[in-house]
């Protein structure tokens, strides 16, 4: 028996599911932030701008680059007298076929003042977002200062975003793996995500974070079907050709790397490193692992030997 990490026709597109532009904080425009990514070898963006639902599909979409409309909603945590909140929450919202929202149409941001009951704060914008028809995904926990039981045991929400390259760099907050194994180990088979969180203001926020699809056609409906699906891995440097389970053994091939993770649930000791140069399952960048019979679920992380990482969905078993 096979389980494959993706889906078995179509090609690898890559893309930033998290940026902004002028129509929030960034100083790109849509325009300019195309242009940028597409030079550098990307095949979509989604313009996520803070609590500004936009599609510039029409406008910029091209034969080889395509815009996924998008949004990133809000929640605030205040307290008077201080300049900056205490908690947020923020989730991507990714147009998968149809909605009501209109191209720079803004949404409501609740505010609450003191305290909050984060979960329920978080599952009521992700209820919003998803009424609308979108996908969501929440981000960046480690830099929003909210605790995992206030995310992970959201409902009816895709993934949760595990590398932020633009707090790692702002301030070292960009990784979550963490919350999102907490969230495999509770029963919520999520899919992870990594992106820019791009401004383009002082730091050189872009192109550090991004996803790569395994899609039948590069188009809006096709992306958002596979990313829904899992079929997808997140990366900071390495690339991951195939992934997959056969006959009980994990299997991956990758480009040049130092290590591969397994990570498999769910109780203790039953994942493994393997390191290259000194393990007999590391043959030209293809790694091998035999699951424990018990195991739940497996995900891979690729490592570099620049300590880049490169980051499987979930297989659940």
């Amino acid at each position: 028996m096979e389980i494959k990490g993706f889906v078995k026709e179509g090609n690898f597109y890559k893309g930033n599911l998290h940026s902004h532009t002028i129509n929030s904080d960034g100083k790109l425009t849509p325009l300019e932030s195309k242009e940028l990514y597409k030079s550098e070898g990307y095949d979509f963006i989604s313009f996520t701008d803070h609590d500004v639902y936009t599609d510039y599909s029409n406008e910029l979409n091209d034969e080889d680059f395509i815009i996924i409309p998008g949004v990133e909603a809000s929640a605030l945590l205040l307290k008077e007298g201080l300049d900056r909140p205490l908690k947020v929450h923020h989730f991507l919202g990714l147009l998968k076929s149809t909605t009501s929202l209109k191209h720079m149409e803004k949404l409501n941001v609740p505010v609450y003042y003191d305290s909050w009951d984060g979960l329920s704060v978080a599952q009521e914008l992700n209820d919003f977002l998803v009424s609308k028809g979108l996908l969501t995904v929440y981000n960046h926990p480690s830099w929003s200062r909210v605790t995992q039981q206030e995310y992970i045991g959201l409902n009816n929400i895709n993934g949760i975003e595990i590398y932020n390259f633009g707090t790692e760099i702002e301030s070292g907050t960009g990784f979550d793996i963490s919350g999102y194994d907490a969230a495999c180990r509770s029963g919520k088979y999520l899919n992870c995500f990594a992106t820019d969180d791009n401004h383009n203001h002082l730091l050189e926020d872009s192109c550090g974070g991004w996803i790569c699809v395994k899609a039948n056609a590069l188009t809006c409906e096709s992306i958002m079907e596979a990313i829904e699906a899992g079929s997808f891995y997140s990366s900071s440097g390495p690339v991951i050709y195939d992934w997959g389970i056969k006959d009980g053994v994990v299997y991956i091939e990758t480009s040049d790397a130092h290590m591969v993770h397994f990570i498999s649930g769910d109780l203790v000791n039953y994942g493994k490193t393997e390191l290259a140069g000194y393990n007999i399952t590391d043959v030209n960048n293809h790694w091998q692992f035999k699951l424990d019979p018990l195991a739940k679920y497996v995900r891979c992380e690729v490592v570099d030997i620049y300590g880049r990482k490169a980051w499987t969905n979930i297989i659940a078993l």
